[in-house]
């Protein structure tokens, strides 16, 4: 998992790279198998943060890398769901 504070983002080129750190995490974080629940709702924090940070700043392309990721992570979110209610 990636650690970052949103003071450290300055420009969209680091907001990219985080961006892209954060795909990666997304990907570890819906294929986990011991504490996966955790692991999508941390990184679907982590991708909000980004998110309303790079809204506020109007930058589109971390915007862009980050949206897959997160219906992703939805999704495997939802799994998680029906998985509970099906025990």
């Amino acid at each position: 998992m990636i650690f970052f504070s949103l003071h450290n983002i300055t420009d969209a080129t680091v907001a990219i790279e985080v961006a892209e750190s954060l795909v990666c995490d997304a990907i570890e974080a819906r294929n986990s198998v011991r504490g996966k629940a955790k692991k999508v709702r941390m990184c679907m924090s982590k991708i909000k943060q980004l998110n309303e940070l790079c809204h506020a700043k109007q930058w589109s392309e971390p915007l862009d890398i980050m949206k897959v990721s997160f219906k992703q992570l939805e999704d495997a979110n939802a799994e998680l769901d029906v998985n509970l209610w099906s025990l």
